[in-house]
């Protein structure tokens, strides 16, 4: 491996956490009893609108930046787009299920890299470069 990337994981009783750090994007592939998840590397958000339109898919909505997957919306509600989930807690990190038990699950970035958490004990973890 790359002497400038560094892979840390923890395997908990009720997550796993996989800590990057290095300067090539890279997926973490997390494999547990219950399933397999793949995470894929951060997007840069200082990107330009020109690298935007280029990967523009069918399946990316009308504009780039606008998802075919949000919520219809209701009317006078413009920040949520109206959709509100059982998942959705009072505020953004906040969990229905109560309890401060660390970042949510999912990809996160950090100052040299990014943190990937997975909600369960991994049985397999893998990075790709």
């Amino acid at each position: 491996m790359d002497p400038d990337v560094r892979v840390e994981t923890t395997v908990g009783p009720d997550r796993t956490v996989v800590e990057y750090t290095g300067s090539d994007a890279a997926a973490v592939v997390v494999r547990s009893v219950d399933s397999e998840r793949i995470y894929l590397p951060l997007v840069d958000e200082n990107e330009s609108e020109d690298d935007e339109e280029e990967r523009a898919t069918p399946y990316s909505g009308e504009s780039p930046g606008e998802s075919p997957y949000s919520g219809a919306g209701r009317a006078g509600d413009e920040t949520s787009g109206g959709t509100t989930t059982p998942y959705s807690g009072e505020s953004p990190g906040v969990s229905p299920y109560g309890g401060d038990e660390g970042p949510e699950p999912g990809i996160h970035a950090t100052a040299r890299g990014f943190r990937v958490v997975h909600p369960e004990p991994a049985t397999d973890v893998r990075v790709l470069r």
